[in-house]
């Protein structure tokens, strides 16, 4: 097993952490492979080599097909599309523990409950 560390002083996203893990040898072919046995649609993803300021890197571009205010989910969705994966019960499980600890600051953050908060900017 390979194991990677992230050092993200300043942030991070999502998109970032694909084209890195791509750029570091991930087999592109098997990742959306994985990707499509989740069974989730309304996307597309594109992915290329650039070169900024003399640093190579891969860009990855999620394209939503539906770019209104309803994308995301909540936590009960994600918990279904998690249920519904052939991922193993220990990933489902770290899976569903992390979405639920940052529910529960979105939560605290905005005054709701964390079944109420509506993940769109996690891209889930």
């Amino acid at each position: 097993m390979r194991i990677a560390y992230f050092d993200c002083f300043s942030g991070v996203s999502g998109d970032m952490i694909l084209g890195a893990l791509l750029h570091a040898g991930i087999d592109e072919a098997e990742w959306r492979k994985a990707l499509a046995s989740l069974r989730v649609s309304g996307y597309d993803l594109h992915t290329k080599l650039v070169v900024k300021e003399g640093i190579s890197g891969m860009d990855v571009d999620v394209v939503l097909h539906q770019q209104d205010e309803a994308h995301g989910r909540h936590l009960s969705d994600i918990r279904e599309i998690v249920e519904r994966s052939p991922l193993s019960e220990t990933v489902k499980k770290r899976t569903m523990g992390a979405f639920t600890v940052l529910a529960y600051a979105e939560a605290k953050i905005h005054a709701m409950t964390p079944d109420t908060i509506h993940f769109h900017e996690v891209g889930a």
